[in-house]
């Protein structure tokens, strides 16, 4: 059973910070290799505006995950209920 949750949440640490990474830094690096290569930007960037503390809410769902795989919380509903009702709150 653990080597089962092991995996999940591992997963969802890896997809996590794979999401965060994609969405941060693929127009860095399709820019880059554009220019270093002298190419005519034939690979089109993402035309996306990011919400603003992206990195804070990843890394507050790999710490919900972790505390999760841990045992570190009393109930995983109410945990998650707070964490997505002050999201709106923390920006402000």
């Amino acid at each position: 059973m653990t080597y089962s949750r092991k995996i999940v949440m591992w997963s969802a640490v890896v997809i996590d910070l794979l999401t965060l990474g994609f969405f941060k830094y693929y127009n860095f690096f399709v820019e880059s290799f554009c220019s270093l290569f002298s190419l005519n930007s034939h690979l089109s960037t993402l035309n996306l505006i990011l919400p603003l503390g992206i990195s804070f809410f990843t890394f507050q769902a790999i710490s919900y995950v972790v505390d999760s795989y841990n045992n570190k919380l009393s109930t995983l509903n109410s945990r998650l209920s707070t964490l997505i009702a002050q999201r709106p709150k923390m920006l402000f």
